[in-house]
């Protein structure tokens, strides 16, 4: 018994490390829930169902801990497998510690500072594609504006957010409103999607650059009100593309558009609901894999001025305000993805040397490019 004990105590310290390591809003369930006995069934039928994956991911889970921490020593040649079908805590923590390792693996991504603006722009010097994503805020999650704050769980495709588009936001027709501009908002999801992007912001779309520069102003600067967004660390993403196709062909997009599919779930769902989950199975057992579609098609002026494009994702999950994508080893984020923080104390100097070197990113520019194409040479 108190070798049990001291297990699960190196095995609560693994789990712990990954559940921050993976910011997973998600509720566990614990030995007081009315419910623990269903729910521990439940975690058996679930391991026997994939004990493969399940024992990869906490061997690598230990192992990785391991590495990170000089304190453990726990014996890899301890029965395991002995101990879970005799212990129900044991099994517990091992089935909780392969889910918080594995949504860590599906969401990290390479993060570096960022002091001079020249590391983001020297990017467009080397071979291949890149593309760019600028935030005011480093805290803010690369996560659909559609999809964020999401009081319920569900499975959205573009036919649900067609249905969701018709009925709110209640003060605002959207569908209505671009059909009267003759948008046939029925047969063409991508037109309709973007031109409520770039209005409300309220879409499956997530707004990129083919220029680091613009990245760079959206990241220092708001149109709005510049004073206050330099209270806040920011950010700039960089997204190499390599040997990734991009779609610019209309019916092409229109056709990933109608078929992509995200799994959302709201903040603190239950784990229990989490396993049990079509989308979550599927990806871990490989029978679907994460994409993310690279839309390059702009729809109006502006978006041509900032050189925009914009990502979708397909066969995703979010929980709150995280994004977990399939891995094979490692994810695609994991790849292809690099987030450049940007410390709150250098914003204000980093975009007056964006100015004077790129004047015409300025964000009056980019939010109306006529005044900058008006304007006299300098």
């Amino acid at each position: 018994m108190d070798n049990e004990k001291l297990i699960q105590g190196y095995l609560f310290d693994v789990l712990n490390y990954f559940k921050k390591k993976s910011d997973a809003k998600i509720s566990v369930f614990t030995e007081k829930n009315k419910k623990f006995q269903e729910y521990i069934n439940q975690y058996y039928r679930y391991y026997n169902d994939y004990k493969s994956t399940i024992s990869n991911d906490f061997y690598a889970a230990i192992n990785e801990y391991r590495n990170s921490s000089s304190k453990f020593n726990l014996n890899q040649d301890i029965d395991f497998q002995l101990l879970i079908n005799t212990d129900n805590m044991t099994l517990h923590i091992t089935i909780d510690i392969h889910i918080f390792f594995r949504l860590y693996k599906m969401k990290h991504y390479t993060e570096k500072q960022l002091n001079n603006i020249e590391d983001i722009i020297s990017y467009d010097n080397k071979d291949g594609i890149v593309w760019y994503r600028g935030q005011t805020n480093t805290n803010w999650q690369l996560v659909p504006s559609f999809f964020r704050n999401a009081k319920n769980s569900f499975l959205w495709s573009w036919s649900e957010i067609y249905k969701d588009y018709n009925s709110k936001p209640s003060k605002v027709s959207l569908i209505n409103k671009l059909n009267e501009v003759d948008i046939d908002t029925a047969s063409f999801p991508y037109k309709t999607a973007a031109f409520i992007q770039h209005s409300i912001g309220y879409s499956p779309l997530i707004d990129f650059t083919r220029s680091p520069e613009v990245a760079i102003s959206f990241a220092l600067s708001n149109g709005s009100s510049m004073v206050n967004y330099y209270g806040d660390d920011a950010c700039v993403f960089v997204l190499e593309l390599n040997g990734y196709k991009i779609l610019s062909d209309l019916n092409e997009i229109d056709n990933v558009m109608s078929s992509s599919k995200t799994q959302v779930f709201r903040k603190s769902e239950l784990i229990i609901n989490l396993l049990s989950n079509q989308m979550w199975l599927d990806l871990m057992i490989g029978k679907i894999s994460s994409t993310i579609h690279l839309i390059n098609r702009p729809t109006n002026d502006r978006m041509m001025f900032q050189k925009g494009t914009f990502i979708l994702y397909d066969n995703v999950i979010i929980i709150g305000d995280e994004v977990f994508m399939s891995y094979n080893k490692i994810s695609f984020i994991g790849r292809h993805l690099t987030k450049y923080n940007i410390d709150v104390k250098s914003k204000e100097k980093l975009y007056e040397k964006l100015m004077i070197k790129y004047p015409q990113y300025h964000q009056r520019y980019l939010l109306d490019p006529y005044l900058y194409l008006g304007e006299p040479d300098k």
